[in-house]
């Protein structure tokens, strides 16, 4: 009698880009249908509304299926696309043989900032962005790719969102969101609650905040801190070396990277004074 073997179930997972290569790397495999993503606001800048804008743009450039929601009234915009090749400073560096099959080229951005175009999904905005037709919209639909912006603003509680109502809906919003095959990216001003646990309701959780008083890393826009990363039936366990990453945000080009972080109690290097001799 031949030998018998029992074959375990199969699901295809289906990987998704976020619209920026340098996110995508951080994340993984993480990043698939079923996934909530939430990125907790800085009270000082509008970086959530453009990594929320980018992923919907990813979402329109491989034509999914999306939905918003946004207490802001009117139509919503999110990005055209951009040139995709990377000028040719005319520099090249020569390599050995062996490595000459690889690429030496940066991650590409797909988007440009400055070309904006109507977005072209199921949108929930002012007076029609309730948490009811959130919840009723995902769950009549299926593999939606969703963005909620600014959840728990003012704007939200004067709408009778208050923080016990979005934890409900948080929590029912994951289960469909996992059930109906979605993925979601939510942005949360989560200073207005700072004794709630929204992690609990996400598989990975980012904290931004703005650079406007930091003058170790004034190069970049912001700081984008991981503090949660496990995605949806996904089995990878956090082996990141840094869980803190600048971002940088320019008209083609919103990049996402390692950077060293300088020990808190360390002061910014200061630039030697010269005296001016010239007169």
């Amino acid at each position: 009698m031949g030998s018998f073997v029992r074959s375990t179930a199969h699901r295809k997972v289906e990987h998704l880009s976020t619209g920026i290569a340098g996110l995508d790397i951080i994340l993984g495999e993480c990043l698939g249908r079923g996934t909530s993503i939430l990125l907790l606001e800085d009270e000082n800048s509008q970086i959530h509304s453009t990594i929320l804008k980018v992923f919907l743009s990813e979402g329109a450039r491989s034509q999914e299926s999306m939905a918003a929601a946004t207490k802001e009234g009117g139509d919503m915009e999110v990005y055209g696309t951009g040139t995709l090749m990377e000028k040719d400073n005319g520099d090249k560096m020569v390599i050995a043989w062996r490595y000459s099959t690889l690429s030496l080229s940066k991650p590409i951005f797909r988007f440009n900032l400055s070309k904006k175009k109507r977005f072209e999904g199921i949108l929930l905005s002012g007076e029609e962005a309730t948490l009811e037709a959130i919840l009723d919209t995902a769950r009549e639909k299926r593999g939606l790719r969703m963005a909620l912006f600014s959840l728990g603003s003012p704007a939200w509680r004067f709408s009778g969102c208050g923080e016990k109502e979005l934890m409900k809906f948080l929590f029912e919003l994951k289960r469909l969101v996992r059930a109906n095959d979605h993925v979601c990216m939510v942005s949360i001003p989560a200073f207005f609650m700072p004794h709630a646990n929204f992690s609990l309701y996400f598989d990975m959780v980012a904290g931004l905040e703005s650079n406007l008083f930091n003058r170790f890393c004034s190069n970049y826009n912001g700081i984008l801190e991981l503090r949660k990363i496990r995605g949806h039936g996904c089995l990878r366990t956090s082996t990141l070396e840094s869980l803190k990453y600048g971002v940088k945000i320019k008209k083609e080009n919103v990049c996402v990277e390692k950077i060293e972080m300088p020990p808190e109690d360390a002061k910014p290097r200061e630039k030697p004074w010269i005296p001016d001799r010239s007169f």
